[in-house]
């Protein structure tokens, strides 16, 4: 249980033991005082330098083509403790320390697992190409500060910021050539198909130039 909370600054604890029984309990722990207590140091300055990155690759399908695709992402997000109480009683257990490493570790699971699920939405609910998703990663950021708060809260933290920094693919993967050239033929027969409609308005309109009855 977290019994009080301190404020920065300069604090005298006593144990609160209840004075009457103190001599009893001291007899049965060997002269110690049975009511144990931990002071712990929260550190609440924000941490803004912690990288996240994909693991192994998110399997998405492009929305237009259904043309499965590997994609990567990476970032980095910042935190910082603003629920003292909470953030000691879900995060420390039997530890006796937690460190920035442990509390950025835990997160990053969370952070990719709802990550790819925003990269999937966008690429399949916005229709947006992956060739294009760049242009969406400032929109995404914003949106993934907002969806990850209550997740954070829970543990007495609050994101201070999160940005994606790049949603990568590899161009040796089978899927993105075979996109790129579904994309490139679809492209060249568009070409054509505007410039065959001119031709033949072109020679339709001549040979009714040509025709005297025209």
């Amino acid at each position: 249980q977290a019994l009080d909370l301190f404020g920065a600054g300069r604090h005298t604890l006593s144990t609160g033991n209840i004075p009457m029984l103190r001599r009893v309990i001291n007899l049965a722990t060997g002269g110690e005082s049975a009511f144990k207590a931990s002071v712990w140091f929260v550190n609440k300055v924000n941490v803004l330098d912690i990288k996240w990155g994909t693991q192994n690759p998110i399997l998405l399908r492009d929305p237009e083509y259904q043309i499965p695709i590997y994609v990567r992402a990476f970032g980095q997000f910042g935190i910082r403790v603003n629920e003292s109480r909470q953030f000691v009683l879900k995060l420390s257990g039997n530890k006796s320390q937690i460190t920035r490493d442990e509390v950025a570790g835990y997160f990053k699971g969370l952070i990719l697992s709802r990550m790819g699920d925003m990269i999937a939405t966008y690429i399949a609910h916005k229709k947006i190409n992956i060739f294009e998703i760049s242009a969406y990663l400032e929109d995404m950021s914003n949106e993934a500060v907002e969806k990850l708060r209550p997740e954070f809260s829970l543990y007495g933290i609050e994101p201070v910021n999160f940005y994606f920094g790049s949603v990568n693919i590899n161009d040796d993967d089978e899927g993105i050539k075979k996109l790129k050239s579904a994309m490139s033929e679809r492209a060249s027969m568009n070409i054509m198909g505007t410039n065959y409609q001119q031709k033949r308005s072109f020679d339709v309109m001549e040979s009714a130039a040509k025709n005297e009855g025209g």
